[in-house]
């Protein structure tokens, strides 16, 4: 599960040059990591808080959740 979050991760880096937010790649990687890292710490967090312990199957569905609001 986490190798295949990571290899999508690693994906998103070169899909995402082209995203119509972006005035250059930095801007655009910087939007997608940012995005995809604040879901992840939030979820992980709520998780802490709601239930005493993470989840590693809800944060990575959550970080492709958000992706899909991020493009």
């Amino acid at each position: 599960m986490l190798g295949g979050a990571g290899f999508l991760w690693l994906g998103w880096t070169g899909f995402n040059g082209g995203s119509p937010f972006a005035a250059n790649v930095i801007a655009s990687l910087a939007y997608t990591h940012i995005c995809t890292a604040a879901s992840l710490l939030v979820w992980v967090s709520l998780d802490m808080l709601v239930y005493r312990k993470s989840s590693v199957i809800g944060a990575v569905q959550e970080m492709i959740n958000v992706y899909k609001l991020c493009i």
